[in-house]
Parts: structure tokens; C-alpha cells; sequence
């Protein structure tokens, strides 16, 4: 065997080396497209776990901005803190039902339904709670607050006379 090497030609040997240089070739572009696939299916992967995420961070931040107008109506009853809250409201009805499209497992659709649902009973009670407090009256002098001072003056100068 060893003598058929020595008993080559240079043509032979190049053929060879030609031969051998292809087959590495073909060897390397597999190990590369095998890797790439692998890679592409990761990042796929990956970036459908990114959009769920994004879609949380959103959840999140919408909450942050309801209690933030929650506690700002609190302080200073204006109704423009209500306006604010129908609309983060309205936002976060998009973004649980573009959230809902995006998950397929029976645990992440039960997820966002439980999210969603308790959305929904914040926006409730939160509506109630604007309507008691326009009732009590939202400033001092509306309302069962402005009947209450009108009560207690009448009591005052009762007395005082």
C-alpha cells in the first residue's frame, strides 16, 4: 500500500489533495448548515420567550401607570385621573388579548385569563369607587360634602344663637 504513494505521480497527488480538499469542503459546509438550522431554531425560539416577555413588561408598566393615576386621583380628584384610567384600561384589554394570541400552552392561556379577569375586576371597582366619590362630591363644595357643610353650619349658628 505504502508503495503505490511512492509510485505516484505529481498529478496523482494533486488529484488527491484536489479530492481531499472537497470532501473537506463538503464536510465543513455541513457542520456549518447543521449549526446554523440549530441557531436559527434557538433564536426563534428565543425571540417567541422575548414577545411573551415584552408583552409583561407592558402588563406591568400599565399597572404601574393605573395605580400611579389611582393615587393622584386620591390626592387631587380630578377627572382628568379617571380619563387617564380608561384609557390605561382600554390599553390593557389590547394588551392581554394580543397576549392571549401569542401563548399556545393550556397553563399560559389560564395565566392570561386570570390576568385578565382581575383587569376587569380593577376596572370595576375602580368605576365604583369614581361614583362613590362623585357622590361624596370631589370637592367641598359638591356633593353629600357640600350637603354635610350646609348641615354643620345650620348646627353652628343654631347653637350660637
Amino acid at each position: 500500500m505504502l508503495s503505490r504513494f511512492r509510485d505516484a505521480t505529481i498529478a496523482q497527488y494533486l488529484y488527491s489533495m484536489a479530492g481531499l480538499v472537497i470532501v473537506g469542503f463538503v464536510a465543513v459546509m455541513a457542520i456549518y448548515l447543521q449549526t446554523r438550522t440549530s441557531q436559527d431554531r434557538a433564536f426563534v425560539q428565543h425571540m417567541e420567550g422575548l414577545s411573551g416577555l415584552r408583552e409583561a413588561v407592558a402588563l406591568d408598566f400599565l399597572l404601574i401607570k393605573a395605580r400611579y393615576s389611582e393615587k393622584e386621583f386620591i390626592i387631587r380628584p380630578d377627572d382628568k385621573y379617571v380619563a387617564d384610567m380608561n384609557k390605561v384600561f382600554s390599553l390593557l384589554d389590547k394588551t392581554i388579548g394580543r397576549a392571549g394570541l401569542m401563548f399556545i400552552g393550556d397553563v399560559e392561556r389560564q395565566d392570561i385569563d386570570v390576568i385578565g379577569r382581575s383587569a376587569k375586576a380593577y376596572a370595576s371597582h375602580w368605576d365604583s369607587f369614581v361614583a362613590n366619590h362623585r357622590r361624596l362630591g370631589m370637592t367641598g363644595e359638591s356633593g353629600l360634602r357640600k350637603n354635610f357643610d350646609s348641615a354643620s353650619r345650620a348646627i353652628s349658628t343654631g347653637f350660637a344663637t
